[in-house]
């Protein structure tokens, strides 16, 4: 293709300057040169781009993040991300700043689980802290206004339970709080609705029903009447009391989507099943893309369906339009990840997935799009990096010393070293083809831009 582009351009050039002067041919060539190598240069670019850029991965060795084990994830009205992890610390990430929350510095009540995460729309921040292994109980429910932390407990609030799993936030500002002993609803009081089987997840439609899955049922409350769904096999492929329902979704014809968790004992894998309020419909290894237990559910402004599917030992994030399923995997990303935890699709629609001990997945099939880390991109005239592109050698002139650090796409760390205020000269020449983040930091400052060498 490069070739007969390139040829065309030649063409071109014969008819149009046959009778140019010898200076002119020479110019003309030079332009024509330019031009060629641009192309050349872009056309290289363009499937590193496509590629490279599908998947950023923020982890303890080049984020904020204390651990690699997070749990859950809500996005704000201004963009900022909000992780809670298995050892009790609520992390803000702005696109360039990490804000770790933990008991040292806030009303958080400890190492309990940060099991779900929910936000209203004064951008108040609540938090389920459900059990800690080494705890029967969980930690209560957490309120964050940005300035001050209320935590709500079975000694101080009408919750049944301290093990909060899961919450919810209706239209009129009403929290809905699944436990492990039933469900509570928090306005100006307590209501509480007790259950002698503890709620699994919890969501609620565009109509106002609250629909709630515990270890044996699927419950629909529309504040007045109960409706309640017993599992079977026409609504899960199988129950035992080990897989069951981990998550709930709905998409904009009303359809509700329960993912399937493994059932331990007989080795089913799980999936997901539909409910379209008359008929189930369930999608599993044999009728479908899904292939693992499906632990957490998105869907997406143009309405497919992503499934975080997981095992113990790997992991996939599954793409279905309503026809096709899409399988994003090892083999189709390049790294092998396990469990998926939990789902969230940002406003340019980047999927930011949190997982058992990777830390957190950005992803978007189509690239990552502009403004993820445009604050910490190529924005800052602290330190220049030339050539760029760049094949063998890059050279980065710092104002400041500091500590120099090559990220590849996937956010690994690559190459360590200092850097002074000086011209410093860095062999790339055994660098894949790509593009790469370069942070310095400073005594007082962190920035980074971004180089390509092919």
């Amino acid at each position: 293709m490069k070739r007969n582009f390139i040829l065309r351009l030649r063409s071109q050039d014969d008819m149009k300057f046959t009778i140019a002067s010898k200076s002119g041919q020479q110019k003309t060539k030079k332009l024509l040169f330019r031009i060629n190598l641009f192309f050349i240069l872009l056309c290289s670019l363009y499937p590193l781009q496509s590629a490279a850029q599908q998947v950023r991965i923020y982890n303890i060795e080049n984020s904020g993040l204390p651990h690699n084990q997070v749990k859950s994830i809500a996005i704000d009205a201004h963009g900022n991300k909000w992780f809670g992890t298995f050892y009790g610390e609520v992390i803000k990430f702005d696109n360039e700043n990490w804000t770790v929350y933990d008991n040292t510095n806030s009303g958080l009540p400890g190492e309990y689980r940060i099991s779900s995460i929910a936000i209203d729309a004064q951008d108040n921040k609540w938090f389920g802290a459900s059990f800690n292994p080494t705890l029967d109980q969980g930690g209560g429910l957490v309120k964050f206004d940005n300035l001050n932390w209320t935590v709500y407990n079975t000694s101080n609030s009408g919750l049944p339970n301290n093990t909060v799993t899961g919450i919810a936030i209706d239209s009129l500002g009403n929290k809905w709080i699944g436990t492990w002993s039933g469900l509570a609803k928090f306005d100006s009081k307590w209501t509480s609705y007790l259950s002698s089987k503890p709620i699994v997840a919890i969501n609620i439609d565009n109509y106002g029903n609250k629909w709630i899955a515990t270890q044996s049922e699927i419950a629909k409350f529309d504040d007045t009447n109960w409706t309640t769904y017993k599992y079977s096999k026409s609504i899960i492929p199988y129950y035992n009391g080990n897989g069951g329902i981990t998550s709930i979704a709905f998409d904009k014809k009303g359809n509700k989507w329960f993912g399937v968790g493994e059932d331990w004992d007989s080795g089913a894998a799980g999936g997901v099943t539909e409910f379209d309020d008359v008929n189930w419909t369930n999608y599993n290894s044999n009728n479908s893309g899904l292939y693992y237990s499906v632990d957490c559910i998105a869907i997406d402004k143009e309405g497919n369906k992503w499934f975080g599917a997981s095992t113990w030992i790997e992991s996939a994030l599954i793409k279905f339009d309503g026809t096709n399923w899409t399988v994003y995997d090892s083999n189709t990303l390049g790294y092998t990840f396990d469990w998926m935890n939990s789902i969230a699709i940002d406003d340019l629609g980047n999927k930011w997935i949190t997982t058992g001990n990777y830390g957190v997945i950005v992803f978007n099939e189509n690239g990552l799009t502009v403004g993820l880390d445009d604050k910490l991109s190529d924005s800052s005239d602290d330190f220049a990096v030339y050539p760029n592109p760049a094949k063998n050698f890059i050279s980065i002139n710092a104002m400041q010393s500091g500590i120099l650090e090559i990220f590849n796409f996937a956010g690994e760390i690559i190459k360590t070293s200092e850097v002074q205020a000086a011209p410093t000269k860095i062999n790339i020449s055994n660098f894949p083809n790509g593009i790469y983040t370069i942070r310095v930091t400073s005594s007082n400052k962190t920035v980074a831009k971004k180089f390509i060498k092919n």
